[in-house]
């Protein structure tokens, strides 16, 4: 699909610049001019973090702010959205972003970068709109500094002074400029100005009137947002961030903000799944309720206090429902007799026996 991109970056904990465990991932899905971040951490000690996206600025890494996110039983969750094309209404472009900044504490982060380049995180800093038009900071690199002192060395005078002190003597460097020129050349100035924004106004009015512009306002897409009819089983869908989600769908987004998704087969990312609990059956669909009640299933989980739950990604999902434990063939006799034919080793090895791994099925959600 034009315009589509999808992918799943591994968060770590920073202590005092060094790196640490994992302790989660974010999913980044592009589609058009939407962008959607999902966040899944665990183990946070601090009680709110502030997430941030990286620009592309190595040395001197600064943040665009996208939410912050609260800490329940020490994890954190949430799913962000923003424009594609201007991150939260700045200049960057999520093509411009190259990872993730959490804050969680004094000495403490959490990153990610889907790039090889080496980061100084100690040089990290919020990106803040008034300070990339201003006089250097500290957080200029020796080119940027370059780069300014040769582009205010050819500009005109009242030029520099708006570079060098920013917003404040804009206004003064515009009369400074318009001051000394004769009174037909300033009206001309003006009535070029007026055209100017009489012509944007046009495209504007014509833009209104084509039949398929659509508003990106979150309160107009709000409005906009509208259920429908799906086939004769009657799914419910929502139109929003440019996507059709199925009534599973969205129960799977709420279950996942509160349920940490992890990639449970070694050198696959291509599935994520769910430590899925007994009292959790409840998410699944009423026709696979009754696995509850399987022995075999039962026996998995009493061994290993969980079941795993989660989807296969190819041309459309699979869903799988999978119990823990290890290959043997009097195992494999037994899981095929309850329903669970499937065995995928966690590790990718060429012989299963005393391997660990799932036994699984697949789970029509459609129905």
């Amino acid at each position: 699909m034009p315009g589509y991109q999808r992918f799943v970056t591994y968060m770590f904990r920073y202590e005092n610049g060094k790196k640490m465990e994992n302790c989660g991932f974010a999913k980044v899905e592009v589609r058009q001019q939407e962008c959607r971040i999902q966040i899944q951490l665990k183990g946070i000690t601090a009680d709110k973090t502030e997430v941030y996206l990286l620009n592309d600025n190595i040395d001197f890494p600064k943040g665009l702010f996208l939410g912050s996110m609260a800490v329940h039983d020490h994890m954190a969750g949430k799913v962000f959205g923003c424009s594609a094309d201007h991150v939260n209404g700045t200049e960057y472009a999520i093509s411009q972003i190259r990872g993730i900044y959490i804050v969680t504490g004094e000495d403490t982060f959490v990153a990610s970068q889907w790039d090889d380049q080496e980061t100084r995180w100690k040089n990290f800093r919020p990106w803040e709109a008034k300070t990339e038009d201003s006089e250097t900071s500290e957080g200029n690199t020796l080119e940027e500094v370059e780069n300014i002192v040769s582009f205010t060395e050819n500009k005109p005078k009242a030029e520099k002074a708006t570079i060098l002190t920013g917003d404040k003597q804009k206004a003064e460097s515009v009369s400074v400029l318009t001051e000394g020129k004769p009174k037909a050349e300033n009206e001309m100035n003006s009535s070029e100005n007026k055209n100017e924004e009489s012509k944007e106004d046009r495209i504007k009015n014509e833009r209104e009137d084509m039949p398929n512009a659509t508003s990106v306002e979150p309160k107009e897409l709000q409005a906009t947002q509208q259920t429908a009819t799906v086939s004769e089983k009657n799914i419910s869908v929502t139109v929003g961030m440019g996507k059709l989600l199925s009534a599973w769908e969205n129960q799977w987004e709420r279950f996942t903000a509160t349920h940490t998704l992890f990639c449970p087969f070694d050198e696959d990312d291509g599935v994520y799944g769910v430590k899925l609990q007994l009292q959790d059956f409840k998410v699944l669909p009423k026709q696979y309720h009754y696995l509850a009640n399987n022995s075999f299933l039962l026996h998995g989980y009493y061994n290993y206090q969980m079941l795993l739950f989660g989807y296969m990604e190819g041309e459309a999902r699979q869903w799988f429902l999978g119990i823990p434990g290890v290959f043997s063939n009097q195992e494999q006799l037994l899981a095929g007799i309850f329903g669970f034919p499937e065995f995928r080793t966690k590790q990718v090895t060429r012989q299963k026996t005393g391997e660990f791994g799932y036994w699984y099925r697949y789970l029509d959600m459609r129905k």
